[in-house]
């Protein structure tokens, strides 16, 4: 078996305690891996990264931002920008709205700020 973290190896020994094959952990690893990659798009997230990059210059890191967030103008600039995508199509805006979600995750300020992972049923609409 590949090991592909420190936990891999804990999790093959608790595995085959139930009975589970080094096999079938393989398998199902391989499509986990699959899977992943499936669901990832790199230009996104390279197209993101890169206007992270250029925004440290503007806005300055995101540790130095810890101190300055706002959280009104972050969640605010990104229903602007979700606004404008809808508007024009301009994919841009797109990253901006990833990358503006992704600054009020790590140096938001807003006072009810938590994690809790839910599913609160609601989903994206399909297509008509």
């Amino acid at each position: 078996m590949r090991i592909e973290n420190d936990h891999d190896p804990i999790r093959e020994h608790v595995l085959e305690q139930a009975g589970v094959h080094a096999h079938d952990v393989t398998h199902r690893l391989a499509k986990l891996s699959a899977l992943r990659e499936a669901q990832w798009n790199t230009e996104f997230y390279r197209l993101c990264s890169n206007r992270m990059v250029l925004g440290a210059f503007r806005y300055g890191c995101l540790q130095d931002q810890k101190r300055t967030g706002n959280h009104r103008a972050n969640v605010e600039s990104l229903i602007e920008r979700a606004k404008l995508f809808l508007e024009t199509g301009n994919t841009e805006h797109l990253c901006d709205i990833a990358n503006l979600a992704m600054v009020e995750f790590t140096v938001g300020k807003h006072p009810k700020r938590h994690w809790a992972a839910t599913d609160d049923k609601v989903h994206v609409k399909p297509l008509e």
